[in-house]
């Protein structure tokens, strides 16, 4: 079974967490998430790029839940 999470954390603790993590389970990713907040508040660009990807994960995990 894969697990995908999204947790919030101090720039500080990163290196620590990902060693920890592949020390300790089978790490298949892993990626720092720019803070996107700013750019999503000002930039209707960016706002819908972002509904466009929501839009398609939506539209995937439908279909892969019609075919399994």
């Amino acid at each position: 079974m894969i697990i995908n999470i999204t947790i919030e954390m101090e720039s500080l603790e990163v290196v620590n967490f990902e060693r920890w993590l592949r020390e300790n389970v089978n790490v298949k990713d892993f990626t720092v998430i720019p803070d996107t907040n700013e750019l999503y508040q000002n930039d209707n660009t960016f706002k819908s790029l972002c509904k466009k990807v929501s839009d398609a994960k939506r539209v995937r995990d439908s279909y892969y839940n019609e075919k399994r």
